[in-house]
């Protein structure tokens, strides 16, 4: 019974947003805007950044006044003073003229596919995450009303970004039936990590904030969907043993930066040396600044690979994750880390910690997926919507 009210629940689910759809086509009677984009970061709408970020700073500083550049959050206030974009609350009437009459439209996540599109915009699928880690769409289990977002995406997206030659294959290919075009960018959001002058800003911005003096150890796991009713893995790192095995490997001060995925709303208790950086809103910064991440099925293993630097995997639930969540495109053996299944193992990989062949690791890996992150991604993304707002004839 309970199955099959989950089943009528999710159908019910679907026609509705199919009736949302169509019911909407009378707002077609208003014109695109040629000059007008519209962005959203991931389903939340909670913050200004990730991929979609780094394409509207792009049009602030470069073209300051020519673009109406439309965002859509959950809080618009909490952005009400960041110079050259108009924030609307997400799901407003403003935000349903905005995305019915915006030349383009930027996301980073499955996208609002309620919304009817027209034939003059274009809507980019920047993701947020690279490389070729946990499965995604068709790839992972999912329900009918996921498995129908997935399949709307497919019609609904123009171009897709891609990080490489592998995520190309099994992400947008595979898990997704993309047959549109796409953009062999790399991610807008690893420009940053990728050039050494915007690194060394972003590192020196985040050692001011927290008044830093030593290593950075950026702890940043994944969300675990099968733990939320589980509970039977413990992820928990043991904190102060981490920092005293890095201080004696690298003989000076030691801070670990605790950031969790915004879906993880726990609370942990306050240690000396470790700073909770939940909510910093920008992911790449903190990576900037990091000397060694502790991730484990993040596709952070993958911007991270392109500072070079040594990057640890706890993960301690592995075959629970493989079997009982999503599973993986690759093998883990072969990722831009040293995989380390218990705290002890972890423990001796910080204390013994080889830089070089760390190093090693993350250029064969990237060289493995065939990268696509060279630095320029975001100018490739601004270029391809200007294209189109010009209507070239590649556009037609």
């Amino acid at each position: 019974m309970q199955n099959i009210k989950k089943t009528v629940k999710m159908r019910m689910n679907i026609i509705i947003r199919v009736i949302i759809r169509n019911l909407l086509k009378v707002l077609w009677i208003f014109p695109v805007k040629k000059d007008r984009f519209m962005f959203q970061s991931h389903d939340s709408a909670e913050n200004y950044n990730c991929n979609p970020r780094y394409i509207s700073d792009y049009f602030r500083k470069k073209y300051p006044g020519q673009f109406e550049l439309i965002w859509s959050f959950k809080t618009p206030r909490r952005y009400r003073n960041v110079k050259g974009i108009k924030p609307v609350k997400k799901y407003s009437a403003k935000w349903f003229f905005y995305m019915i009459t915006a030349k383009v439209v930027v996301y980073n996540a499955t996208p609002v596919t309620f919304i009817p599109k027209r034939k003059s915009q274009m809507v980019i699928e920047t993701w947020h995450g690279g490389g070729a880690y946990k499965r995604t769409g068709y790839a992972s289990k999912k329900d009918k009303l996921d498995i129908w977002r997935t399949k709307q995406l497919a019609n609904y997206v123009d171009v897709f970004l891609s990080s490489s030659e592998k995520f190309t294959d099994v992400h947008i290919k595979q898990s997704y039936h993309f047959e549109g075009e796409i953009l062999n960018s790399g991610m807008p959001r690893n420009d940053c990590l990728v050039n050494e002058k915007q690194r060394s800003y972003y590192n020196e911005k985040i050692r001011g904030k927290y008044g830093i003096e030593g290593k950075i150890i950026l702890y940043a796991p994944t969300f675990r969907g099968y733990l939320m009713s589980s509970g039977k893995i413990d992820t928990e790192l043991p904190y102060s043993e981490i920092m005293e095995a890095f201080r004696k490997r690298f003989n000076e001060p030691v801070y670990i930066l605790r950031r969790f995925h915004h879906h993880d709303k726990n609370e942990y208790e306050d240690i000396e040396g470790v700073i909770d950086v939940s909510d910093y809103p920008e992911m790449q910064e903190l990576l900037c600044a990091a000397d060694v991440l502790i991730t484990d099925y993040s596709s952070s293993i993958w911007d991270f690979s392109l500072t070079e630097r040594p990057c640890l995997l706890f993960v301690p639930d592995i075959e629970e994750y493989e079997t009982g969540d999503r599973g993986f495109y690759t093998d883990p053996e072969e990722w831009a880390g040293i995989l380390c299944k218990t705290k002890e193992e972890l423990l001796e990989a910080a204390e013994g910690l080889d830089i070089d062949k760390c190093k090693e690791k993350a250029v064969m890996h990237r060289n493995n997926l065939g990268s696509y992150d060279k630095g320029t991604a975001t100018v490739q993304v601004a270029e391809r919507m200007i294209r189109f707002m010009r209507g070239s004839k590649a556009d037609r």
